[in-house]
């Protein structure tokens, strides 16, 4: 089959990867400077595993065997067969799509560079058949992947293993050496660390020195009823080489020690002629004696949880929330920024603060705020104290009336105009409305001073105030 450099398969997208069950897509492009006679245009694709191997003094071990092979004709104008009538397909540049669904299962894509014939491949072929000629091809080869999500709950719990070795020989047995192993979990991708910990009891009579770790790659080849492992070391680490552990002792090597994982093959269970396993081996140096931990390298890395935010301090309201509590501004608003804290007793029905409660004439308990504010645009300024008079702010009702005059949200009252004698009697319980109006508060007319006081439709809390 000759190649035809007009001809070429593409695939959707960027170069990935594909999972058993996905579909892949894409297109071959053909450009003709010529008009070009044919028989047809198809378009193949082919999963193929094949082993091959020599025994020492026997003769070849070789198997082949095929996954996936589904073809699809393009472009076919004249029938089926060589020996069909050909076609002439016109000069210029001509796309013809295709697309294939992968089955399932399927093993991982696996070529070993110093073994042509020890393979897993999958390729998309097209070819132009062609009547008493050469066939024109092009073929694109691409990945497949066995789906092993190392995040699933199974992966994701830790292993432990032992082992035990007699030293001495024959009669001279002088105790066994216990070593354990542990890994975090079950499960790594390629480019992820194992974190590897170990144990030793040493009952014999040799002290024992240090402990290596190393990341193995264990691949199991079948054809012809015959076997044939080879294991390779792909990841070496220390896990202590100074701690001597004398007989009769133990030790616990608690310190992890991380062991990366090189980009290598993935694990491959789905072949049926060729397995890849993994395992983490722990041993101690100057006996044999190891510890073979199976492990499982998959495609779907591990997924790592947000690193939640530091809490705050205890008893710190959070950082966007504002708080403001009704017994620390009324009505529940933020006092205006030149207001001193004010505070609020819902039981007693009071507004005070921290100043005595008998002010001496010529007093302000609080300073005349700026003429406006943020927080109260439309609030007229504070009025000015007489120099005969203190005034003391009364906040006005939730439900006041808007008024024609001047009014403002707040009325001042003057105090030296108050009677001391005011009778306690007259005001209502704590759970009733303690604002009525000036209006209810008695029959007799309203002096000169106090006619602001008393002025209909205006709301204050009945309670006494003092004269100094």
């Amino acid at each position: 089959m000759g190649k035809f450099s007009g001809l070429a398969v593409e695939t959707d997208g960027p170069e990935r990867p594909y999972y058993p069950g996905q579909t892949i897509s894409g297109k071959v492009k053909l450009d003709l400077e010529k008009p070009l006679t044919a028989v047809k245009l198809i378009v193949t694709l082919r999963g193929v595993a094949h082993v091959k191997w020599t025994p020492f003094g026997r003769q070849a071990c070789e198997d082949t065997k095929t996954y996936v092979d589904r073809q699809v004709d393009l472009w076919n104008k004249t029938g089926t067969g060589k020996s069909s009538t050909q076609a002439t397909m016109a000069m210029g540049n001509h796309e013809f799509p295709f697309s294939f669904q992968l089955p399932h299962p399927l093993p991982s894509s696996y070529v070993c560079k110093k073994e042509k014939k020890l393979y897993i491949r999958y390729t998309i072929k097209a070819k132009i058949v062609r009547k008493w000629k050469e066939d024109y091809t092009d073929t694109k080869p691409f990945t497949v992947l066995e789906y092993v999500d190392v995040n699933q709950p199974q992966f994701l719990v830790p292993v432990k293993k032992e082992n035990q070795a007699m030293l001495g020989a024959l009669f001279f047995k002088n105790g066994p050496v216990i070593l354990r192993g542990n890994v975090d979990r079950k499960a790594y991708c390629p480019g992820e660390s194992v974190l590897v910990t170990a144990s030793m009891e040493n009952h014999s009579k040799k002290t024992l020195v240090g402990i290596t770790a190393t990341v193995n790659e264990n691949r199991t080849l079948l054809a012809d009823g015959a076997t044939h492992k080879t294991s390779r070391v792909i990841a070496t680490a220390v896990v202590d080489d100074t701690t001597r552990v004398g007989p009769g002792e133990s030790h616990d090597f608690t310190e992890a020690k991380a062991l990366e994982i090189p980009q290598t093959a993935p694990t491959i269970a789905a072949c049926a002629l060729l397995k890849l396993e993994h395992t983490v081996e722990l041993k101690i140096n100057g006996i044999d004696l190891t510890v073979s931990i199976p492990i499982v390298l998959g495609c779907v890395p591990l997924r790592k949880a947000p690193t939640p935010a530091p809490l705050p301090p205890q008893g710190a309201p959070p950082p966007s929330i504002k708080r403001y509590s009704s017994a620390s501004y009324p009505y529940h608003q933020p006092p205006p920024p030149s207001a001193q804290p004010q505070h609020y007793s819902p039981q007693l029905g009071q507004q005070y603060n921290s100043l005595p409660r008998q002010l001496s004439l010529g007093q302000t308990p609080y300073p005349p705020p700026p003429a406006s504010s943020p927080q109260y645009p439309s609030s007229p300024q504070y009025p000015s104290p007489s120099s005969s008079s203190s005034y003391y702010p009364v906040a006005a009702a939730p439900s006041a009336p808007s008024f024609d005059d001047a009014a403002t949200p707040e009325l001042y009252v003057p105090m030296t105009e108050l009677e001391p004698s005011a009778p306690l009697a007259s005001a209502p319980p704590p759970e009733e409305n303690l604002y009525v109006e000036a209006s209810e508060r008695g029959s007799s007319a309203p002096t000169e001073d106090t006619a602001a006081a008393a002025a209909e439709d205006l709301y204050m809390p009945m309670y006494p105030f003092a004269k100094n």
